[in-house]
């Protein structure tokens, strides 16, 4: 039968999840693919010809790419007779648009690259470029476009018309489809820059974003300083870092024990979407609260980073445990449990730009403080903030307005 030996070893695969803290639903979930393999993988060749063939009635929802991770984490196990730590990257194939791509779009997306590396372009920003341009071609192959040539300016077009007619797609992602475009190599350079002229015109917008209130600050202060609220000392260390600072979600998780310069009061750390240096000073609140999560609570481990999973094997926080930790501050607060509210890290953020600046601090400091490389990223904080924008308002006191306008 084939994979019999993997599968005779199945329950020592299953034990090693659980010492090494793996979920009970995600065990449950690799045991579900064990006994698909049990009952279908006679008839595959090996975990990727199988792993195909269970998710291709899947298309391309979330559930095959769990699948295709999972069968990753087996794979892994087969090699090398242990699984990876949980959070560790095992899918069987390497995932996204590129990987699907013929080789005339391939090619202009990798010329980009090499391109855009060699100008010095932040390397997310040329990834950035590389997803949207990627499911740009993708998009085209999927109308069974297979050249340049056979790209039509009615085809563009569609992609990025809604069903109203108007644009579907952002600016952003036309300029990132239009910088890969113009990186066309030699062959493909007349047909690259033919398909940019047709990408249609997209109205640059922002949004205004939600900000927190004097009200919601309070409350949420309140829970960070009471040990009684549901928060553990983690949790909480995290809250007045992201509260006070503004530091994005990435650069917390990625903080170390040696980021705290505590003879000089500050923390330095070397900021993940940009790699430029930044020092900020170690307030009070914040250094006794890491000192807290330190000294009474962060588990024993030769791990360099700061802030440690709360399960074995104690492994790194992710960006996405700090998102969690943020939900799990507005609910010990009681702020934002509506439906559709903003919640995420990214608020702190505001937050403390918008705090900074009516303080006076000039915007050069506060732009440097947030860790901006183009100062100009400040004005979509600095627009964001409702108090703000009512000093701006007109009145209509000296037009006429039908009664019950305003009463509706």
């Amino acid at each position: 039968m084939a994979f019999e030996e993997l599968l005779e070893s199945s329950d020592d695969l299953l034990s090693q999840m659980r010492r090494m803290g793996f979920s009970e639903s995600y065990v449950a979930q690799v045991s579900t693919e064990l006994r698909w393999l049990e009952r279908h993988g006679s008839a595959c060749e090996s975990l990727g010809e199988a792993c195909l063939a269970r998710i291709e009635p899947m298309g391309g929802s979330g559930t095959a790419r769990k699948v295709r991770s999972i069968f990753g984490l087996i794979e892994h196990f087969e090699l090398h007779g242990g699984c990876p730590s949980p959070g560790e990257g095992h899918a069987l194939f390497e995932r996204g648009a590129r990987f699907e791509l013929l080789p005339c779009f391939q090619e202009v997306v990798d010329s980009f690259e090499r391109v855009a590396l060699a100008r010095g372009m932040r390397e997310s920003s040329v990834r950035s470029c590389v997803s949207s341009a990627s499911t740009f071609f993708r998009a085209l192959q999927g109308m069974g476009r297979t050249s340049f040539d056979d790209i039509s300016e009615r085809d563009v077009v569609s992609l990025f018309a809604g069903r109203d007619g108007a644009p579907s797609l952002s600016w952003s992602y036309k300029e990132s489809v239009s910088m890969v475009l113009a990186c066309g190599p030699g062959p493909w350079e007349e047909g690259a820059e033919r398909v940019r002229t047709y990408l249609p015109p997209v109205k640059r917008a922002r949004k205004n974003v939600q900000c927190l209130t004097a009200g919601e600050v309070a409350l949420i202060r309140s829970a960070l300083a009471n040990e009684g609220a549901r928060l553990c000392l983690r949790d909480r260390a995290v809250g007045w870092i992201l509260l006070l600072t503004g530091l994005r979600a990435c650069d917390i998780a990625g903080m170390l024990i040696g980021s705290v310069a505590w003879e000089f009061d500050e923390v330095r750390i070397t900021q993940r979407k940009t790699g430029e240096p930044l020092t900020l000073p170690l307030l009070p609140v914040v250094g006794n609260a890491m000192l807290d999560y330190l000294e009474r609570e962060r588990p024993e481990s030769a791990d360099p980073h700061l802030f440690l999973s709360r399960r074995p094997p104690h492994g790194p926080v992710g960006s996405t445990c700090i998102s969690n930790i943020a939900s799990k501050i507005f609910d010990a607060a009681g702020v934002r449990t509506g439906d559709g509210e903003r919640r995420g890290t990214h608020i702190f953020r505001h937050h403390a730009a918008t705090g900074m600046v009516d303080a006076g601090v000039p915007r050069a400091v506060v732009s440097a403080t947030l860790g901006h490389a183009d100062p100009a990223s400040l004005d979509r904080y600095l627009t964001a903030d409702i108090e703000q924008l009512r000093t701006c308002a007109l009145s209509v006191a000296r037009y006429p307005v039908r009664e019950g306008v305003f009463g509706r």
